[in-house]
């Protein structure tokens, strides 16, 4: 009975998301507009993913227009990025996404977050970064933090994030909100959607791979300076995150190793395989002919 009242009492959890960005999304504070992420194209040597962790699905684009899309359902926060673990350029308008020599894959309109939490860092080497236009980035160039992951944490309403989504320009989602997580400490309820924008699998050219990547982000905002050598100074990661598991800030070359390693550890613990109900829903079964050779 007491349990029973305290229950109808008790204050309704906090709804939070946490959009994930990992590699080379370069993030604009717009100011009133919130964040635009730039998604910039690599080709073939990255991957472009948005969704629930280990279930993304790629972003495709027209190769000449991109996708244009945008965060919704979401309250908007007051957080702005922190110099000290990013490195930023001051602009006067915001990039051109015409340009051929800096491909874009995909825009995203976010509104502004209630607090940013950054992982895989690293200090670039005094030196690095060379050319005229040192003096427009907010943070020492001497002295810039590279966050490979940066994670946007956002409250919403509602008790099941039905109206959270991002949805492109033409109306349909990139992803929409799936059941919430309950976590108790705090007591939450979370949901998490990754952006990635790297490579499935570690490049063989490591340094001369990041030095093009950083390169072409100074280039789609008119920075002349160059990053000559991508070797950075580690710095730990000890945050942690309500209902984030361990592998999802990391990169996405490290996404299947760490969901493979989950697997075994479900299959260990496993009681044995249930029932299915089939495809479509139940009401049928996805299946055809199959055969058997004969002399």
């Amino acid at each position: 009975m007491l349990e029973n009242i305290m229950a109808a009492v008790a204050p309704p959890k906090e709804n939070r998301l946490f959009v994930f960005f990992h590699g080379l999304v370069c993030l604009v504070d717009a100011k009133k507009a919130g964040f635009i992420a730039y998604l910039l194209d690599m080709g073939n040597e990255h991957k472009c993913l948005c969704g629930d962790w280990l279930m993304e699905r790629e972003i495709y684009a027209d190769p000449e227009y991109g996708v244009e899309a945008t965060l919704w359902g979401v309250n908007s926060g007051s957080k702005k990025l922190e110099p000290t673990q990013n490195a930023i350029v001051r602009v006067s308008t915001l990039p051109a996404t015409n340009n051929q020599d800096v491909p874009v894959r995909a825009i995203i309109h976010l509104p502004r977050p209630d607090d940013i939490h950054h992982f895989v860092r690293g200090q670039l080497h005094p030196q690095a970064l060379q050319g005229n236009d040192l003096h427009r980035f907010l943070s020492d160039p001497k002295n810039t933090v590279v966050s490979g992951t940066r994670v946007f944490q956002y409250s919403f309403q509602g008790q099941d994030g039905t109206n959270v989504a991002i949805i492109d320009e033409d109306g349909d989602p990139l992803w929409e909100c799936p059941d919430l997580a309950e976590v108790s400490n705090p007591p939450l309820k979370v949901a998490a959607v990754h952006i990635y924008n790297e490579p499935l699998d570690h490049p063989n050219n490591g340094n001369e791979h990041t030095v093009k990547e950083f390169n072409l982000s100074l280039k789609l905002f008119g920075i002349d300076a160059t990053l000559t050598n991508s070797a950075t100074i580690p710095k730990p990661d000890n945050l942690k995150l309500p209902g984030v598991i361990r592998g999802e800030p990391s990169p996405l070359d490290e996404r299947l190793p760490e969901g493979q390693r989950m697997l075994v550890g479900a299959r260990i613990s496993a009681a044995g395989s249930g029932t299915s109900a089939g495809g479509g829903g139940g009401s049928q079964v996805c299946g055809g002919v199959n055969a058997e050779l004969f002399p």
